[in-house]
């Protein structure tokens, strides 16, 4: 087996969502000879965990790294593939940040589910809090079965801060899948500075994509009578995507970094496939410098 060169980071909570998350990080990590480490998180202030003492817990704890293992070798049977289990004690959604960030992974990969009442669309679900604040991509999956193949990806643009990672990721995992790219501007109003603009944006990226020897195509939507999130969802299953790539973006500080954008959210929650998130490090646009990726 070749020495990995990309690193994956699964949450683990064995919930199902936790093993439909796990199975599509294995899918990636075959094609992109990657490693995967499982995480699961351990809530100190449990009261479970609160009534062990310190011998106990370390059983507790060899116990579970176990039960990890066997939960993710009813995914994984390959005995040669290599896993790595953390297990780390805090809050839930800080812990995987921080891991994430402190052992510089590559991607994060995790189910999600749909929000259901009026305090999970405003501050968000675990994913969609892990989505907006980590510094790596994330691959969310809210479907019920993970895709063994990837086809056709999906690349939404507009006039916003689009970066240089979103497309080079684009590229990236359309050459490991042999996949085409539909690169879509959805657009509400007729204002003609602008149409020329995004046509101009669509132009480049499928040069870009083009030359880096990916299948692609360019689309600029009209949309009046629905959201652009709508007329992007129902633009996911006329060409039957496989994979969006979105961007995400922070809030410098206090409460305001719990609010993702609408837009983002709504894919996230309203698509069965999976949704890799990307919160730009560097606010550039596309257009200002595709040779340079």
């Amino acid at each position: 087996m070749k020495h990995p060169n990309k690193k994956i980071l699964v949450p683990i909570d064995f919930s199902s969502q936790s093993y439909i998350g796990l199975e599509q990080a294995y899918n990636l990590a075959k094609i992109n000879n990657a490693s995967i480490s499982l995480l699961h998180v351990i809530n100190e202030a449990g009261p479970l965990w609160t009534i062990y003492d310190e011998d106990e817990k370390i059983v507790v704890l060899d116990k579970l790294r176990s039960k990890i293992l066997e939960f993710a070798h009813k995914v994984i049977k390959d005995e040669d593939f290599k896993l790595q289990v953390l297990l780390r004690k805090g809050k839930l959604c800080e812990t995987i940040i921080r891991i994430s960030e402190e052992h510089d992974f590559d991607f994060i990969v995790m189910g999600t589910s749909t929000a259901d009442n009026i305090k999970k669309k405003i501050i968000g679900s675990n994913a969609l809090r892990v989505v907006s604040e980590a510094y790596c991509p994330v691959i969310t999956i809210k479907g019920k079965h993970f895709r063994n193949e990837c086809n056709n990806i999906i690349l939404p643009l507009d006039l916003t801060k689009e970066t240089k990672e979103k497309v080079s990721n684009a590229l990236h995992f359309a050459r490991l899948f042999n996949a085409k790219v539909f690169v879509v501007s959805i657009v509400s109003m007729e204002d003609e500075f602008i149409l020329k603009r995004l046509n101009i944006q669509l132009k480049q990226v499928e040069d870009f994509l083009t030359k880096g020897g990916v299948e692609c195509s360019t689309d600029l939507i009209h949309c009046k009578d629905k959201s652009r999130s709508e007329c992007l969802i129902d633009f996911i299953h006329k060409k039957h995507g496989d994979l969006i790539i979105i961007t995400t973006h922070q809030q410098p500080f206090g409460i305001f970094k719990y609010f993702m954008g609408s837009f983002a959210k709504e894919i996230i929650h309203g698509v069965d496939i999976p949704v890799m998130s990307i919160v730009p490090r560097l606010q550039q646009n596309v257009a200002s410098g595709l040779a340079g990726v």
